[in-house]
């Protein structure tokens, strides 16, 4: 709702703009007990690329960012366990990505520096993933 609702605005002002979505790698790639969650960022990946081909001519971009594991306070009171050290275990970087990361890449595809970068799903994790 969010982006269409950016999206008749910015048609509207009629200077195009910028759209992010959030979605997250297991929209790229499926994890075993997580299939609702993985069709839904499939769902926004795929609904970024309809937008993006829908606002192209109004030189609006769509994209969507997809972080891997990301080190965030929600993550503070489940401490580290087997289950994280395995996880980290699968990322070539070996480690969660900063809050900060996902911002910042998030802040360039808003700048003037991505006006050519449309329709796209970015990752970023660590190189988990690293197609699609």
């Amino acid at each position: 709702y969010c982006s269409k609702a950016a999206a008749r605005q910015m048609v509207a002002q009629g200077e195009g703009g910028r759209i992010v979505n959030l979605s997250s790698t297991m929209g790229k790639s499926g994890r075993p007990n997580t299939s609702a969650y993985n069709a839904a960022n499939f769902a926004v990946d795929g609904f970024t690329q309809s937008m993006a081909k829908e606002l192209g001519e109004q030189a609006i971009t769509v994209n969507s960012v997809c972080p891997g594991l990301v080190e965030t306070a929600r993550l503070d009171p489940m401490g580290r366990t087997d289950k994280w050290d395995a996880r980290i275990a699968e990322i070539p970087l070996k480690r969660a990505a900063a809050d900060e990361e996902i911002g910042e890449m998030i802040g360039f595809l808003c700048s003037p520096r991505a006006a050519y970068i449309t329709g796209q799903s970015i990752n970023v994790n660590g190189g988990v993933i690293t197609e699609r």
